[in-house]
Parts: structure tokens; sequence; C-alpha cells
């Protein structure tokens, strides 16, 4: 039984297909709240923080779809519900990542896709909680460019 059948779609922003290269760090809760507040990270990609500022483990995926609100996230790594994130999304044509403290909203399985079938992908949902103008600008601008390329 399909669990999504009849829902009614509740975004508040449109989203459009897109994948693209992120790299990402989880923070725990008080690192997350320090850098809500602190409007100097929004300026810095994740490879120049500070090394005692950034977190420990370099996680990598990939999106499979993008709005102004968040994002789908595609990756071996499990996420749970509710963990802050620090995202670098490579754009292509954009000279540096869009950058966002964002957080898991849902999180699914997806069967693998490898020759192998031993690893899982995980398939998250994140909200962006804080985004510096020009960088939400730039995705409101992908979004646009996408949609027209679509043809939607």
């Amino acid at each position: 039984m399909d669990m999504h059948k009849g829902r009614i779609e509740q975004r508040r922003f449109e989203r459009v297909v897109a994948q693209m290269a992120v790299r990402f760090y989880v923070l725990d809760a008080a690192h997350a709240d320090a850098l809500a507040k602190d409007a100097a990270y929004r300026e810095t990609a994740l490879g120049q923080m500070d090394i005692e500022a950034r977190p420990e483990t370099l996680l990598k995926g990939v999106t499979r779809d993008i709005s102004a609100g968040g994002f789908c996230l595609l990756s071996d790594s499990p996420l749970e519900v509710g963990t802050p994130v620090m995202v670098d999304m490579e754009v292509p044509g954009l000279p540096r990542p869009l950058r966002a403290l964002s957080r898991v909203m849902r999180r699914d399985t997806a069967a693998s896709r490898d020759s192998s079938g031993s690893s899982q992908v995980w398939v998250c949902g994140l909200a962006i909680e804080a985004i510096n103008k020009e960088d939400l600008r730039r995705i409101e601008n992908l979004i646009i460019e996408m949609k027209l390329k679509q043809g939607k």
C-alpha cells in the first residue's frame, strides 16, 4: 500500500529536479545554535572554516531536488531526523558553493544501484534554517533556470 497516495503536498516553495554535489558536516545542537546567530559563517566556505570551529567528519552526497526552503539529499550516511547539518552545495557555473545551515526533517532508505548491492542510500529531506541573502538569491535564480530548461 502506498502511504503517500492521496497525500496533499504542503510545501511552501516550488522545487525542481537538480543533481548537485554536496559536502556536509553534522553539527551538535550547541554548535548549530551558535552558527545560526553568527552572520560571519555565512560568508565562509566549509573548507575555509577555522580548524577549531569545523566539525570533524566531512560527508558527501548529491541533491535530488531543491527549493528555496530546502532540498532532498541522497547519501550513504544515515542522518537522524532533527540533526543539524552545515551544507556546501556545488552549483555548476558558480564560483563558490551555496552554503546553508539545515536540519533533517525526514529520512527514508532507497535500494542501492551499485553492482554489489550491499550499500544503502539514505534519502533525507532537509529544511534550510539559515542562509545568507546572496545564496538564497542564487537558489531562486537556479530554480528559475532549471524550470526554463525543464519546460515548466
